[in-house]
């Protein structure tokens, strides 16, 4: 799956604010999977496509973010976005992204839209 970039999902989640998911968002940070990557963490628990945008706000803000396994990352809007459910464990499932859009409960999506924003920009 190709992961869509900060500043696209951040789009995405402007346009779509509304839409219920079954995920939330609680924090963010360098990815376990790959540390040099921005992660938003998620839990299960009922939530809003708009909650994520104060996460990546803050992942482009300048902030630097401590790497599971040491150093400092900043992050841009033309990164790649991974959500993980724990931070603390590595499930090698780069689909997160793909499971918290396609929680959208209330979606009727003539157009694709979900498929538009998992598409990579090309």
């Amino acid at each position: 799956m190709n992961k869509p970039t900060i500043a696209r999902f951040r789009k995405f989640c402007e346009k779509h604010g509304e839409l219920t998911l079954a995920y939330k968002p609680v924090d963010c940070g360098s990815w376990r999977g790959v540390y040099a990557e921005p992660c938003i963490f998620v839990e299960r628990k009922e939530g809003k496509l708009d909650d994520f945008i104060p996460y990546l706000d803050r992942l482009v803000s300048g902030e630097e973010f401590y790497g599971y396994k040491g150093g400092e990352y900043a992050y841009r809007e033309d990164d790649d976005i991974n959500v993980e459910s724990d931070p603390s464990a590595y499930y090698g499932d780069e689909s997160m992204l793909f499971n918290v859009l396609q929680t959208i409960k209330a979606i009727d999506c003539p157009l694709g839209l979900l498929d538009l924003m998992i598409a990579s920009d090309k």
